[in-house]
């Protein structure tokens, strides 16, 4: 019998990851990455080399479909598969990135009206531009009791598509009025893929403010937010498929783009952070399954929905058919290390500084916990849980003239695995309980001591996703089930990961002497996290204003 194969394309914050999976037995048996060609623009505006705001970052819609026809073919080659072996077709993007586009699917950003208009690029999910918008929207839901908040923990964020859409509104109306639609690069790309607009409900709900029930906030509700903005709402569509549903199939014109052949199911799409779910092999209830990347994400599954504080959202069918999804997050993990490493390590030599950073990492090692002395709040790019908060910012306490690099490194690391006690910890007072741990993505691979940091600090065990790809491992197994058992895929998510999710590869256990002491450390965090982030937010809000 020939092989079957389901492609994952995988959209992160900087390149695009294409993996070829053995519908089978989920062996991956080709991948390939490509770059960005713009990258994030977040300083300067090339169209003009002009500087960017504050807290701007963009990208460029043209940029996915370069590297859509540059690496499906590499992934297929190196795979040795035949375009008539590939069985289905699943997405997953990062969240909240939208753009404006025409009635026919043409970005804004490709008109020549609108070619040096900032406002007219993708908004890339961690684009800040749009603070004073959420807080306003904040202040109003708050102020009228909208149901909605509870899904949401209590608050909004910047970087969801209403404040977003608000943002161009008020700063951009030209460009507001002359898009037709308002919408994720993830679901744009299934547009271009299958000449079909069809949205994933995933996005919808989790970052659009989209209820299954009760829609979107109420035409009331917007246009007191801002005279007229409830026509919004026709930019946003109206009818949502969850990932694994079928969005339509491959056209003749994106095939001869991929190298492959027309007619091949599509999946609707599905955020990154919610596909490395079931990547992961996780297909029921009480398992974290947290995403270490450039920031981190806390995905968590039950049969029932539950109002939660200070997360990001709890969507039905959110994550798989049937269960409740829960997320909640950090915003800066890898992006923290990475900071240190460039401003305190880098000399102009990439392999130096990746060697620099890994003498500091063994010097880290070798210390207990509380030896040096240091808390560190890791809100170098605000706080996404349990606070919500993008005005917070990152801070180190506990610096003596004794202090050494590599004792900052390891309080920066102590720092994350205090902020995902914080939300376990959160999690289980609100009855929505963890009963394991699953740990995937970048960081995950290259760092062995934040993992076991992070088991030590939440005391319990820790297992490691055995796939290096597990957003795109899960694209795949959506795109396996797009195409249904007839086609040579799976009818039910479920049995898809149960043949394409292979087990954790290892198991970090909490030492318990290691715990004892971060329990003590972690009553210092917790005191500093609710002073500065409850008590005395406005400390950190004043110097942002300052600046």
């Amino acid at each position: 019998m020939t092989e079957r194969y389901s492609l994952g394309l995988d959209f992160g914050t900087e390149s695009l990851r294409v993996v070829v999976v053995c519908i089978a037995d989920g062996a991956v048996a080709g991948e390939a990455v490509v770059s960005f060609e713009h990258g994030v623009m977040d300083r300067v505006f090339p169209p003009t080399g002009e500087p960017l705001p504050p807290d701007f970052a963009l990208q460029d819609p043209d940029d996915y479909l370069k590297a859509i026809r540059q690496a499906v073919p590499a992934a297929m080659a190196r795979a040795g598969a035949a375009p008539r072996a590939v069985a289905g077709i699943g997405i997953d993007f990062t969240a909240c990135t939208p753009l404006p586009v025409k009635r026919d699917g043409t970005p804004l950003a490709g008109l020549p009206e609108f070619g040096k208009e900032p406002h007219a690029m993708v908004k890339l999910w961690k684009h800040h531009g749009a603070n004073a918008e959420a807080a306003r929207i904040n202040a109003l839901a708050e102020k009228k009791v909208e149901s909605f908040l509870g899904r949401y923990g209590g608050t909004t964020s910047s970087e969801w598509i209403f404040a977003k859409l608000l943002e161009i509104r008020c700063k951009a109306p030209a460009v507001y009025e002359a898009a037709d639609r308002f919408m994720e690069a993830s679901d744009w790309i299934v547009w271009k893929l299958t000449g079909e607009e069809r949205r994933g409900a995933c996005a919808a709900g989790y970052k659009g403010m989209w209820h299954d029930k009760d829609g979107y906030p109420s035409a009331g509700f917007l246009d007191a937010l801002e005279p007229g903005f409830s026509g919004a709402i026709a930019k946003l569509g109206d009818e949502f498929i969850p990932a694994g549903r079928r969005a339509g199939c491959l056209t003749p014109e994106a095939a001869e783009d991929c190298g492959l052949i027309p007619g091949i199911p599509v999946s609707a799409a599905i955020i990154d952070a919610h596909a490395a779910v079931p990547g992961c092999g996780v297909a029921d209830s009480g398992k974290m399954v947290i995403i270490l990347g450039t920031s981190s994400c806390h995905m968590l599954m039950n049969e029932r929905e539950v109002p939660v504080n200070g997360i990001q959202g709890v969507v039905r069918d959110g994550i798989l058919p049937e269960f409740y999804g829960y997320e909640a997050g950090q915003a800066a993990t890898g992006d923290l290390f990475a900071w240190f490493a460039r401003n305190f390590l880098s000399s102009g030599d990439d392999a130096a500084t990746e060697k620099a950073l890994h003498r500091i990492q063994e010097k880290a090692a070798q210390q207990k916990p509380g030896e040096n002395r240091l808390i560190a709040l890791d809100w170098w790019n605000g706080n996404r849980s349990i606070l919500i908060n993008p005005e917070l910012s990152g801070m180190i306490l506990g610096m003596t003239l004794n202090t050494r690099p590599e004792d900052v490194f390891r309080a920066l690391l102590e720092a994350t695995g205090f902020g995902t006690r914080v939300i376990i910890d959160n999690f289980a007072a609100q009855n929505v309980p963890v009963n394991e741990v699953i740990v995937c993505g970048g960081i995950a691979e290259k760092n062995p001591l934040l993992l076991q940091i992070y088991a030590d600090i939440i005391k319990r065990p820790i297992a490691k996703a055995a796939s290096s790809q597990t957003c795109a491992q899960g694209a795949a197994i959506f795109g396996a089930v797009a195409a249904g058992s007839a086609e040579g895929g799976y009818d039910s998510v479920q049995d898809a990961v149960f043949r394409m999710a292979p087990d954790p590869s290892e198991t970090y256990l909490p030492d318990p002497e290691a715990s004892d002491r971060y329990e003590m450390l972690f009553e210092i965090y917790r005191e500093v996290h609710d002073h500065f982030g409850t008590a005395k937010p406005d400390v950190m809000e004043r110097l942002r204003r300052i600046a």
